[in-house]
This record gives structure tokens, sequence and C-alpha cells, in this order.
């Protein structure tokens, strides 16, 4: 296995462009190249990820828990900061989820930013450079600075450029998830004194052999900060905030990236370096996931606003993901995976329709709308796809991740995977509401008599996310065969 260099560059790559973007000299007419930069280097960026993937013919070294407990041999000279020499399936697929929402976000930018380009695509390049290296960390400092870090891009995106309470959702934002990470940084260096060492892999090979009270101890002190970047019920409550206040493209890289961030530090280091502790949890995190299920479905029937409809669905939908971990079995692992990488696509799919329709209408009331299929047909049809992709239809990408979480833990209780099925009845009826309140009806608003269907931008995002669901339902494999 080779080309790890390709990796490297495509973290870069985001830098670059940023750098680019700074000696670019910042006037009205060159708005239009800031937003070229920034997609141009996001693309670079996704076909370095690709190309890896193509060197290796997609045959990357499995992720795979049970491997983790296997005795790892000490290392010396341990650096702090560190990449993998190689990516496993694990690390690999999430990077390709990043780089491939990134471009995503950044053609919606070509709409929906009007003002401060400069600072917003360089705080857009920065962000997916840290996401990505994030992802390809191989020591726990590394892992934490890059944790960290990408609070700092997405906070000041919500705080400037978001919506009428933007102070109080991105200090919301902010203060959670800073918060949590005390946690998580407290037990890095409790974990540095006690090992003297970083490396992921060498804590593995040490902690796992420590007694169940060390594991849980540690177990608690990193869950608490996975589940607020999850989020998980009852540690859910900034993200419609941040979401509702939040610009088109920040909503896109929240929801289909940084909160993958909770579920890959789970299975990246807490399940293989504490397993006495996460089989001593795993029915409180099951029963937790399932909460945040039907919670989030039930409160996202309630909302008025859309966008907070489907920030509340995220935490719906993200709870399959903590039930799947928490199976501890390979259905369940390879379904979390495959559902963050569904819900990714999805999620940010539905974020973009909202921002079109608020760039038209600028609201996000369900009062407001009606009867917009009968002027914009396109959208329509987008809608629906990624609507079906939501609540789970066959041959979609939403009906693999959820049916194989469910599948999963119903070894380990029936009763788990009924209440777990809930959650996608539930999930019909908020967002068929959504479909019908929106699409049909009469048209209540004058304003919609004047609507303009999606433009050629507009187009070929939605595309590129429904062909992209459409293509992971129909096959699985494309994720599952890497994995």
């Amino acid at each position: 296995m080779g080309g790890i260099y390709l990796i490297h560059l495509s973290i870069l790559m985001p830098f670059f462009g940023m750098l680019l973007s700074l000696i670019v000299k910042n006037n009205f007419k060159t708005e239009l190249t800031f937003k070229v930069i920034g997609l141009v280097f996001s693309l670079l960026s996704l076909i370095l990820v690709i190309g890896y993937g193509l060197l290796n013919g997609f045959l990357l070294e499995k992720f795979s828990i049970l491997n983790t407990f296997s005795s790892v041999p000490q290392l010396s000279g341990i650096k702090a900061f560190a990449f993998f020499n190689n990516l496993d399936s694990l690390s690999y697929t999430m990077v390709l989820l990043t780089s491939f929402c990134f471009p995503v976000a950044f053609l919606s930018c070509f709409n929906s930013v009007k003002n401060q380009i400069k600072k917003y695509i360089m705080l857009m390049l920065l962000l997916q450079g840290l996401c990505m290296a994030f992802f390809c960390a191989s020591s726990l400092l590394s892992f934490y600075v890059f944790f960290e870090a990408g609070l700092v891009p997405m906070f000041l995106m919500i705080g400037i450029w978001g919506g009428e309470n933007k102070n109080y959702a991105a200090l919301k934002f902010f203060i959670y998830t800073f918060a949590g990470s005390v946690f998580l940084l407290g037990a890095i260096i409790f974990l540095y004194i006690k090992f003297d060492s970083f490396d992921m892999q060498y804590l593995i090979s040490q902690i796992s052999l420590m007694d169940v009270n060390f594991q849980s101890i540690l177990w608690i002190c990193f869950a608490i900060s996975l589940l607020i970047k999850l989020p998980s019920f009852p540690f859910h409550t900034w993200l419609p905030d941040a979401h509702v206040q939040a610009p088109t493209s920040a909503s896109v890289i929240l929801a289909a990236v940084l909160i993958k961030m909770g579920g890959y530090g789970f299975l990246r280091f807490v399940l293989p370096a504490m397993p006495l502790a996460s089989l001593h949890f795993q029915h409180f995190m099951i029963s937790l996931g399932i909460i945040s299920v039907i919670y989030g479905s039930f409160v996202a029937i309630k909302q008025q606003d859309i966008k907070k409809m489907i920030a509340y669905s995220s935490v719906a939908h993200m709870g399959y993901v903590t039930i799947g971990i928490f199976s501890l079995n390979d259905i369940g692992i390879n379904a979390a995976i495959f559902q963050m990488v569904s819900h990714g696509v999805v999620s940010g799919g539905l974020f973009l329709c909202v921002g079109v329709l608020y760039e038209r209408l600028h609201t996000k009331k369900f009062a407001e709308f009606g009867g917009i299929a009968s002027v914009m047909p396109n959208f329509a049809l987008y809608l629906m796809i990624l609507t079906m992709s939501s609540v789970g239809l066959p041959t979609t990408s939403g009906f693999v991740g959820e049916f194989s979480a469910i599948l999963a833990v119903f070894k380990i209780s029936p009763f788990y995977s009924i209440f777990a099925a809930f959650g996608i009845i539930f999930g019909c009826v908020y967002m068929l509401h959504l479909y019908k309140n929106t699409m049909f009806g009469k048209i209540t608003n004058s304003q919609i008599n004047y609507l303009t269907d999606l433009n050629l931008v507009e187009k070929i995002n939605l595309s590129v996310l429904c062909i992209a669901t459409i293509c992971l339902g129909l096959c699985p494999n494309i994720i599952y065969g890497i994995l």
C-alpha cells in the first residue's frame, strides 16, 4: 500500500488555498475569485483522496475493533504530532466524506455568501484542512488539537455571518463543545503522565490491559466530550440553535462533517482502548441512542422552523450511529460508519434545500410556504429524493444505515430493535409533513408566485448529493467494500 503522500497533499491543499486567498487583494472584482479559489482547492483535495484510493485499489487496511486488542510493541521516539503512514478503512472513509462535502459547501457559497467573502472562504478552507487532519491523526495530542481547532472557524462563521441570534448560538456552540473537551484534555494529560506517550496504538495496547475501574474513569471523560460532539441526548441542545443561525454552507459542514467527529472518536480510540468499560456501559449507551432517536423525532415533529426541524432530525439519525457503535458487533460497527456517511450526504442536501428557499423568501417558517412545487418543479424533485432517503426508503442510503443498525442491536435485545424502529416511523411523520407543507397545498404567500426554479449551481450541487444517496442505496458496497 502506498501513495500516502497523496493524503498529506490533500490535507495541505486547503491551507495552500487559504494562503493564496490571503495574498490576493480584496476588492469587488475579486469576490468571485475567492469563491473559485475555495472550490478549486477543495476539489483538488477530493481528487487526491480518490487518487489514493485508486492507487491502492480501495483495498485499504481493514478497520476492526477486534484487531486492536492484540498487543502492540512499544515504540521509541514517539512524536506528539503524527499521522498514519497508511490510512485504514475507517480513516479513509471519513476523509473521503470530508473531501466530498466541502466542494458542495463551497459551491453553495456562490449564491449564499454576500459579504466579507475573502474571510469566509479562508475560514472554510482552514476548517477543511483541520477536519481532514483530525481524521488522519495517530497521536492523542494531534487528535485533541484538531478536535478543538475546528471549533474556531465554525464559531466565527456562525458569529459573523449568522442570523439574528447569531451571537447566542455561536457562544452556546463554543461553550458546550469546549466545556466537554476539558474532560478529554484531562484524560489525555493523565495518560501521557502514566504511559509517557501520545501514540494511539501504544496507548490502546496498554489501556486495554487495565482493569474495568481504570478504564471506566477514562471512558466517562472521553464519552462526555464525544457525546456532546455527536450530539446525543441530553447534550444536543447546542445543535438546533447553531444550525438555525449558521449560513447554509456552514450548516452543511456542521451536519455532514463536524458532528461525525464524535462517532469517529468512539470507534478510533474509546472502544479498542477501553473494551471492558465499553461493554460495561453498552446497555446505557444503546438506551441513550434510542432516546436520541425517539426524542429527536418527537421534537422535530413539533417544529415550525424548517431548519430547526432538520437539526433535530440529525439528533435522531445520529442516534442510530450510537446504537450501531455500541452493538459491539461487526454489523453494527459497519452500520454506524455507513450511517455517518449517509447522514452526511442527506443532511447536507436538506440544508442546501432550506438555503435555496431562504435565499428566495428570506424565511424558514412553515407558515410562509406552500405550493412551491407548482413554480419550482425541479426543486421539488430533488427535495423528494432527499426526503425519501431521510425516511429510510429502500434503494436510498438512509435505509441501509438505519436498517443495519436495527439489525445489529437485535442481537443484543429484540426490544432495543423495536424501539429503534419507531424512529423510522416518526421520521416519516415529520419529513412527509415537511414535504407536504412546503411543496403542495394552496399558495398562501404571494411571493411564491414569483419564485424562480433552481439555477445551474444549485442544480449541480443537489444533483451530486441526490446521485450519491441513490448510488449508496443501490450499491452500499461503495462504502462496505472499503470497510
